[in-house]
Formats: C-alpha cells, sequence, structure tokens
C-alpha cells in the first residue's frame, strides 16, 4: 500500500514436490516461479524473475538465470529474468533506501512460519552485515540487533554456513565499503573465511 500496488498472494503446495533445498536452488525454481506467474497470463502479459546473481558471480548450475528463464515464456506471456546488472549489495541499498522496505525485510531461513528474522542463521547476519556497510541497520525494525560484533559474525565461520563460494563472494563485496566505514572488525573476520574448498580440505575424514 505503501507504493500504491495491489498485492496478489499466491499460495502453492509445489515445493511438496521436491522438498529438497539444494535442488529447488541448482535446478527448478526459476521454472516454478514461472510457472505461477503464467497464472496469470490471461491478464498480464508477462512477469519478472529476480535475479539471484550480477552477471560477475552467475553461478553454475543454478535453477534461475537470464539464460534460461526466457524459455519459460510462451506466444502470449513473457518471462524476463530482471536484475542481473546490479550487484546483491546495490539491491540491499535499493531496499534500505526505502524505509517501508527497511522495516519489513524477511529474509530468515529458520524462522519457517515468515514472521521474524532470527539474527542468528547465515542469511539473517549476511543481511544484517550488508546493512551495517550501508550504515541502515540501527534504523532497520525487522532485526531485534542494531549492529553485528566480530563474534557474532566468526559463528559463519564457526559453524560451517558457507557451504557454496557464491556465499563467500557476497561477503567479500562488503570488504571495500567495511573499510570505508571503519569496521575493521568485520573485515579482518571475512577476509579469514575460509573457502568452501578449504575447508572442505581441513575436514577430519
Amino acid at each position: 500500500s505503501d507504493l500504491g500496488v495491489q498485492l496478489a498472494p499466491v499460495w502453492t503446495n509445489l515445493w511438496w514436490l521436491a522438498d529438497h533445498g539444494w535442488f529447488f536452488d541448482l535446478m527448478w525454481h526459476g521454472a516454478l516461479f514461472a510457472s505461477l506467474a503464467s497464472l496469470f497470463s490471461a491478464a498480464y502479459s508477462g512477469a519478472y524473475i529476480s535475479a539471484s546473481f550480477d552477471g560477475q558471480h552467475l553461478s553454475k548450475p543454478w535453477g534461475s538465470s537470464p539464460l534460461l528463464d526466457p524459455y519459460y515464456s510462451s506466444a502470449h506471456f513473457r518471462i524476463q529474468h530482471h536484475g542481473s546488472n546490479m550487484s546483491r549489495f546495490e539491491k540491499t541499498a535499493l531496499v534500505a533506501a526505502w524505509p517501508t522496505g527497511l522495516d519489513n525485510l524477511r529474509v530468515c531461513q529458520k524462522d519457517v512460519a515468515g514472521e521474524a528474522n532470527c539474527g542468528g542463521c547465515e542469511k539473517c547476519i549476511r543481511v544484517m552485515t550488508t546493512l551495517v556497510a550501508l550504515e541502515k541497520l540501527g534504523e532497520c525494525h525487522a532485526f531485534a540487533a542494531t549492529d553485528v560484533t566480530a563474534a557474532l559474525l566468526e559463528t559463519v565461520s564457526q559453524y560451517e554456513m558457507l557451504d557454496a563460494q557464491f556465499k563467500l563472494a557476497w561477503y567479500v563485496d562488503l570488504i571495500p565499503r567495511l573499510s570505508k566505514i571503519g569496521r575493521a572488525d568485520l573485515v579482518e573476520v571475512i577476509r579469514a573465511f575460509p573457502t568452501p574448498a578449504e575447508r572442505e580440505t581441513n575436514s577430519p575424514a
């Protein structure tokens, strides 16, 4: 309502066809989103699927990409992969500049009800650290914390949350901005993060 846009929520049980998170990520979420959008094809001419990655960090394999999603179009309904020209940091900055969006961020992978952010899972910590880099976490009412400590950020490594190279890249992208605002404590932690390959090598057999 803040944007003057009418929301049309859609609920689906498609997840239960294959309730495996990596299969959803790596194989089919583009197809799933396109199928749901196509339900509206009688009234609309197309839909956007939001990009997970910019061109520099495009992950392979991945269930949605600028090369794949347009093939889910039909003669009368166009599917577009949207936003691959912007980094994840730039997208978060857009939301952070919109007070209503900032206060209603829901990123948590732990709270299955989707009503709050736990502040302790990898995705919560990553978004909170990004908001620190943007100097916006203190203004955000979607998280209980107003800052990210080095100890909290270290849990990402301690609990082996970085299970993919692209997640590490998203943290590394924050280093210039964190350095600029004087958060050397967080930069030091990020620089010490092991790559997924290093973590595998150092794991006990």
